[in-house]
């Protein structure tokens, strides 16, 4: 098989610090990563067109109470919800380095693979006018969520920022709200 040299990008990841390096490989029909050592194995894919969605997310290594190093995860997961779960960490200083790594990885995944996702979302929305992502239900007079799945209009809906989760919530009754963690599917 032969694939365009720019349609291919590669990475040689070392998930830990005694692992071997592991290949990543974002292609434009599918995902592979190294994740066996199983000869003739050592690879799962997944085929761009089974992708439904992707999660990513870092946490801190901590050994007693000194930060040590961090972990990166990229989660893919296909049509029959198999995931691709590509995991590495970085000790001691290599910080800047894995950092830009799954800064790229999630970047290339994003254009590959999940902007056609969103597109076909947003088009469901402009032909339906109404989306169910992440438990909320956006409509175009306003969101939905909760059990009651109480409707707040667009000038009541407020939204913000954390660390590791965002919230969204009724301007006038911040209790009302619901939380999204960031490394969960449907946030992107």
């Amino acid at each position: 098989m032969k694939w365009n040299v720019h349609a291919v990008k590669q990475y040689q990841i070392k998930a830990g610090l005694f692992d071997r390096p592991r290949k990543l490989i974002l292609a434009n029909d599918f995902v592979e990563w190294e994740d066996s050592d199983v000869r003739g194995h050592e690879f799962s894919r997944i085929q761009k067109s089974d992708i439904v969605d992707f999660k990513h997310g870092t946490d801190w290594i901590v050994w007693f109470e000194f930060t040590i190093g961090r972990k990166f995860s990229v989660t893919i997961k296909d049509r029959n919800n198999k995931e691709l779960r590509i995991h590495f960490a970085s000790y001691f200083g290599q910080q800047t380095e894995k950092n830009q790594m799954y800064a790229n990885i999630v970047s290339d995944v994003w254009g590959l693979y999940h902007s056609g996702i969103v597109d076909g979302i947003l088009n469901h929305f402009y032909e339906n006018g109404e989306v169910d992502i992440a438990g909320v239900r956006v409509t175009g007079q306003g969101i939905e969520f909760g059990e009651n799945k109480r409707h707040v209009p667009w000038g009541k809906v407020t939204m913000k920022e954390y660390h590791r989760y965002f919230a969204i919530f009724h301007k006038d009754n911040p209790d009302f709200h619901v939380s999204i963690a960031y490394n969960q599917y449907g946030t992107e």
